[in-house]
């Protein structure tokens, strides 16, 4: 009788913490912080199988998951891994960019919502060609868009050279806030770099699933996304600082920053660095023109190309005694 009661309560003991782990698991939720254009089959309009003569449609939905706001012509989506002319179709029937600007993420009261959205088609696909068997198709889906991040620290201006450090310390690593994007400010060190002058050494970091390129391949940043395809491998791999603020003030047009090392591009005529296995690393130097000590917020923008790449698949079933009349 004892054996049968334990053994029940041992029984009931499984079932508990099974229950409990089944419950942990649907409730836990991961949000990416490194995302910046998401894109998918939009409710299943892929289907598993087309058949034979017949054409077929599908629809993509582009999400902005990220804290910029991508202007209407600046995404580029593309249908790849398949010959558009054999599906009976032009090479331009697989290039779509996005019509409407991709709003940026927004937050209302502790929720946080995608507010850019736009679902793209691709239509009357027609395998025209006479298939004997089943035939499996990879569709790559790829994507070009321009991106940009935006990073802020306190900084701590005018306590360089005391010992007391009432207000704040200038030399130590700073604690960076990032807006949700593919490509991170992972790291801001300031230290003193003179009388009134601070060094800022800033480490970025490619966190996303994607590549990235310049977004200034051409002086039209819409043409720089039409071009990601074809891009001089050089141009692989930049970042652009777009800005750099103190307490909202620019200054990247004035002499109190300076960037290192100051590689310029040529098109665009702004200040790059390079991403080698995905990270780089520059420095600027701010002058300090105020008295006293303070702490003012530093603000650093990077813009650049973002681009990814998905595979979906579908089977496309050959029927007897069926001619495609596409």
């Amino acid at each position: 009788m004892i054996k049968q009661i334990k053994l029940a309560f041992f029984l009931f003991v499984i079932i508990l913490v099974s229950g409990c782990t089944h419950v942990g698991t649907e409730s836990a939720e991961i949000i990416s912080t490194a995302e910046g254009i998401s894109f998918d089959i939009y409710a299943d309009t892929l289907q598993p199988q087309q058949y034979e003569g017949q054409s077929f449609n599908f629809q993509i939905k582009v999400e902005n998951k990220g804290g910029y706001s991508v202007p209407a012509d600046h995404m580029n989506l593309y249908l790849e891994g398949i010959n558009p002319l054999t599906y009976n179709l032009e090479p331009s029937n697989f290039i779509k960019k996005n019509t409407v600007e991709l709003t940026s993420l927004g937050n209302f009261g502790n929720e946080t919502i995608v507010r850019g959205q736009e679902v793209i088609s691709f239509t009357d696909l027609c395998y025209k060609n006479d298939l004997e068997t089943n035939l499996d198709v990879n569709l790559f889906l790829k994507s070009c868009y321009s991106y940009e991040t935006n990073a802020k620290v306190s900084a701590c201006f005018g306590e360089s050279y005391s010992q007391f450090n009432e207000i704040c310390t200038v030399t130590e690593e700073k604690a960076v806030t990032n807006t949700v994007a593919p490509v991170k400010v992972t790291q801001i060190l300031e230290s003193p770099a003179g009388q009134g002058k601070y060094r800022f050494i800033i480490n970025v970091e490619n966190q996303g699933s994607g590549k990235v390129f310049s977004r200034y391949a051409s002086s039209d940043v819409a043409d720089s996304m039409s071009s990601c395809r074809d891009l001089n491998p050089g141009l692989d791999n930049i970042v652009s600082i777009e800005s750099i603020k103190l307490d909202g003030n620019e200054l990247m047009s004035s002499a109190l920053v300076t960037i290192e090392p100051n590689i310029v591009d040529a098109v665009a005529n702004k200040p790059y660095l390079n991403l080698i296995n995905g990270a780089g690393q520059f420095s600027i130097v701010v002058t300090d023109e105020s008295e006293g000590d303070y702490v003012g917020t530093l603000e650093v923008v990077l813009g650049y190309g973002y681009s990814d790449t998905k595979i979906r698949s579908t089977e496309l079933v050959a029927l007897p005694n069926v001619v495609p009349a596409c």
